[in-house]
């Protein structure tokens, strides 16, 4: 009686597992370019993506998106707000994760947090280069 138990649960997982890889390789085959990921990545959340480039911007739109970028990242608000969510995450995974997969998840969580950090973090300040030009002109 257990192993046939045992049989059919293997035969529903090797079913399963192919059905996954049949997934995988459709998957796979749609996502040839980059325009078509987004339309995935835009179906699967169910809303759209939208950005820009803003090393395209003018001089002025540059120079606003840095100063942007700097308030956010100085922005004490911002600061709470993502280590309160970094630290909730934590305490996740400290007290409520039951294997090493889902705490890996969740650390997934706050490498975002600490992606899109690092990201504003490298907006490049776009008058560096004149700032630099002009403190050396005074010295």
């Amino acid at each position: 009686m257990f192993q046939d138990k045992l049989k059919q649960k293997i035969k529903e997982l090797e079913s399963e597992i192919q059905q996954l890889k049949i997934e995988n390789d459709s998957l796979a085959s749609i996502i040839k370019d980059k325009d078509t990921a987004i339309e995935l990545i835009e179906r699967m959340i169910e809303r759209g993506l939208e950005w820009y480039d803003y090393t395209k911007l003018d001089l002025a739109g540059k120079t606003a998106y840095w100063n942007d970028a700097q308030a956010l990242l100085k922005n004490p608000v911002w600061q709470n707000e993502t280590n309160a969510y970094i630290t909730t995450i934590i305490k996740h995974i400290a007290y409520e994760t039951r294997d090493h997969n889902e705490t890996m998840a969740n650390r997934t969580l706050i490498v975002g947090v600490e992606a899109l950090k690092e990201r504003i973090e490298a907006i490049e300040n776009p008058n560096k280069e004149r700032e630099e030009e002009e403190l050396g002109e005074v010295l």
